[in-house]
């Protein structure tokens, strides 16, 4: 019993990390995506780097909670389908980036990533709510 109260417990402190990291990094990734549609010389290329490490965290962080039994939580289904939303949307966006389609990488990010983002942020939000004691 002792094992699981701590699997959980530490199930509990990363699906909190998790949520507090997608609030702030919502509004990040959101003016990244507006950068895309201003002045060719101000395109931040140079950032992407940094939101495919964003992404790839996401996934590590998803795929860890997952093995360490988060299906417990209640919602956590609505965060995987969301997940494998988020991954298709991926595959688009980097069509976009080797293309070097800047209103592309912008529409996909702003329209299909970001919302996709916040729904996975509002389930994380709800099982913090309900679940993380």
């Amino acid at each position: 019993m002792m094992e699981t109260n701590n699997v959980r417990s530490q199930l509990n402190e990363v699906i909190l990390s998790f949520e507090q990291y997608l609030n702030r990094s919502l509004p990040v990734i959101k003016d990244q995506a507006d950068r895309f549609y201003k002045s060719l010389e101000h395109q931040p290329w140079s950032e992407l780097p940094q939101l495919a490490e964003a992404f790839s965290w996401i996934f590590q962080v998803f795929e860890s909670m997952t093995q360490a039994g988060a299906s417990s939580y209640e919602g956590w289904h609505e965060v995987e389908n969301a997940i494998i939303k988020f991954s298709n949307e991926l595959e688009g966006l980097y069509e976009a980036i080797s293309a070097q389609d800047s209103v592309a990488i912008g529409d996909i990010l702003n329209y299909e990533v970001l919302p996709i983002l916040e729904k996975i942020h509002g389930f994380l939000v709800i099982i913090v709510e309900q679940e993380v004691t």
